[in-house]
């Protein structure tokens, strides 16, 4: 075995992986963060999908307006930090996690929004690929299979 693949081999044994539950954490702190930014840019560009004045009034239009505000405002939160030096979600930053390539380097803004896709798809197919990462050894999502990438500790 060459030196570069023994360094790698003990880089890979020293890394310690974010598991299910301080991902999940991790995760409702970015749900909240993202609620509170998608609910001011959709309040000043969309507005309000029901009437002030007359509750029972409905607005489709702004409803669907907010979902695709919604959907864009995640797919670059969850696109640019990772990308960053920061390599993680502002929920990961503050529980000392980050997102890393399989060489333990930062990922680009496609490989991050893949992930997010992943999350998705994780969703759709009810939450399999998410309890993923509390029986896979290297505590790997579907998501993170995807876009091959690890959530560690710093």
């Amino acid at each position: 075995m060459d030196h570069l693949a023994h360094e790698e081999m003990n880089e890979a044994a020293e890394r310690r992986y974010g598991g299910f539950w301080i991902r999940l954490l991790a995760y409702v702190i970015d749900a909240i963060i993202l609620g509170i930014i998608s609910g001011v840019v959709a309040a000043v560009t969309v507005g309000s999908a029901t009437n002030p004045a007359d509750p029972t009034q409905f607005d489709m239009g702004a409803y669907f307006g907010r979902l695709i505000i919604n959907f864009i405002v995640a797919v670059l939160y969850f696109g640019i930090l990772p990308a960053t030096k920061l390599q993680a979600t502002l929920g990961k930053l503050l529980l000392g996690l980050k997102i890393i390539d399989h060489n333990g380097g930062r990922i680009g803004f496609g490989r991050a929004v893949g992930r997010y896709f992943g999350y998705i798809l994780s969703t759709i197919i009810i939450f399999i690929g998410f309890i993923m990462i509390g029986v896979t050894d290297r505590k790997t999502g579907l998501h993170d299979k995807i876009a091959g990438t690890f959530v560690v500790k710093r």
